[in-house]
């Protein structure tokens, strides 16, 4: 599990967030809109469960007509040989 964090500047508008579909494994706070400059915080749960694969979100901020998209990947676990 790991999380990033980054600065978001609303343009003093407010921006609905929302997550790709399948994306259950992924937290975004806030989770459904930001109205001021402020901080946006990812968090994705551990791949680590057998068979995990390489695994892909898209989270996007609209207001009116504008669009900003971020995409997040998350690596499948190394198989170590042997195991």
């Amino acid at each position: 599990a790991s999380s990033q964090s980054f600065m978001f500047d609303a343009e003093g508008q407010t921006w609905t967030i929302a997550k790709s579909a399948e994306s259950d494994w992924l937290t975004v706070n806030p989770a459904d809109q930001i109205a001021a400059n402020g901080k946006v915080t990812f968090k994705a749960s551990a791949n680590d469960s057998e068979g995990a694969v390489e695994r892909n979100a898209t989270v996007t901020f609209t207001t009116g007509e504008k669009t900003k998209t971020v995409t997040i990947n998350q690596a499948a676990p190394a198989v170590t040989p042997g195991e």
